[in-house]
């Protein structure tokens, strides 16, 4: 949501980046991890935080919070 990523972006060293959900979670992360190189976020090589919250996970029946963190 929207309202999220504002909320996001007030907190310092926080970048929320709104994206549609693909049915598969590795889909998604990929998507989210080219979207920053483009941007010029990331690095190869470079380590990031993926933070999947909500209560229809992409990958799980039950409400749960997911965090990831991937190198590039």
């Amino acid at each position: 949501r929207k309202r999220v990523q504002q909320r996001l972006a007030l907190y310092q060293g926080v970048c929320p980046v709104y994206m549609e959900f693909s049915d598969d979670s590795e889909e998604t992360f990929r998507r989210a991890l080219d979207f920053l190189q483009k941007q010029g976020m990331v690095k190869v090589g470079e380590e990031v935080a993926l933070v999947q919250s909500g209560r229809q996970p992409i990958w799980r029946f039950q409400s749960t919070h997911n965090i990831q963190v991937r190198k590039v």
